[in-house]
């Protein structure tokens, strides 16, 4: 990673733990404010929780967490007002509070658009504000931070799309490429080399092995998942699952922990249509189950099967 996204002092007094106890006590308001069909405060507190484990800066977590306090193109309902930004800043750190705000007041497209330079180069470009399409001039610096934080914000909200698998693998890593960063789980840049073709192939035999008759297929289509992109850790919990099965337990195990490190580092879902938490929590009980070699399948093993199998119906019945 470049040194741009490398952890540096803040200058500020206060530890990250009590600028995140403020930042929090700010957006507790959100908790009555519906967003994403959920809550504002769940969103917020989603998008930080994505930053974090992607291993972003504490400012770039801090600001994702208010990134739309002050209201933003999308959403009008402002939580804090422009008056109040002293405080914010004083409370959570001016570099953090400076990006929440340049978020909910920038156009997003401009944004994405603009020329953000490559990790470490300087310069500024004219970035167009959403509520009266006046033109700031902003560091590249920044707009590289705006930018991940617009892809965490943009993965948060797919979380809660529960019709099919997200698509959101290759389009972020693009994005990853581009602003030169590489989220901590990953060794090195080359693992975000995943187009969006690879990804719709790596799809279709994720859905295909859900849809697979005998567990021998089943197998075959779930290794071709983890051979087009090792990192997708639903194919490999799906994997775990059925070396658990069949008492393949070395490999059930090795499965189990590569899924919970991708799930972790990823810090959200690539198949909504289990929730986060599940993906989770079958990954540790799996990894559970081998450890000790058991081989009778957790009760969650079962119901994600089911609840992925009546998708992949529902699916072909449309």
């Amino acid at each position: 990673m470049s040194d741009e996204w490398r952890e540096h002092p803040f200058g500020s007094k206060r530890t990250y733990e009590e600028r995140l106890s403020e930042a929090l006590a700010l957006i507790e308001t959100g908790s009555s404010l519906e967003h994403s069909a959920s809550t504002l405060w769940s969103h917020l507190v989603g998008t930080f929780r994505i930053l974090e484990a992607w291993g972003a800066p504490q400012d770039v977590c801090l600001a994702g967490l208010l990134h739309s306090v002050y209201s933003t193109q999308y959403f009008r309902s402002a939580i804090i007002p422009d008056s109040r930004r002293r405080e914010v800043a004083t409370r959570v750190g001016n570099r953090a509070e400076r990006l929440a705000h340049a978020f909910c007041v920038l156009d997003r497209e401009s944004i994405r658009l603009a020329k953000h330079g490559k990790a470490g180069s300087e310069g500024k470009s004219v970035v167009r504000k959403h509520s009266n399409g006046r033109s700031l001039r902003v560091s590249n610096s920044t707009l590289r931070r705006l930018r991940l934080i617009d892809v965490a914000n943009e993965i948060e909200q797919q979380q809660h799309q529960i019709e099919s698998a997200s698509t959101w693998l290759s389009t972020s890593c693009s994005t990853f490429r581009s602003i030169g960063f590489v989220p901590s789980h990953l060794s090195s840049i080359s693992a975000l080399r995943i187009s969006e073709e690879l990804e719709a192939e790596l799809r279709r035999d994720y859905e295909a092995s859900i849809a697979a008759a005998d567990d021998s297929s089943k197998r075959l289509l779930l290794l071709r998942c983890i051979h087009l992109y090792s990192h997708c850790a639903e194919a490999r919990i799906l994997l775990a699952a059925l070396d658990l099965q069949h008492s393949c337990w070395p490999s059930a195990v090795v499965q189990a922990r590569s899924a919970l490190r991708n799930l972790r580092g990823w810090g959200a879902a690539w198949d909504t249509r289990v929730p986060m938490s599940a993906w989770v929590l079958l990954g540790e009980q799996l990894l559970e189950h081998a450890s000790a070699s058991i081989d009778r399948l957790p009760d969650l093993a079962l119901q994600v099967r089911a609840r992925l199998s009546e998708a992949i119906d529902s699916d072909n019945c449309r």
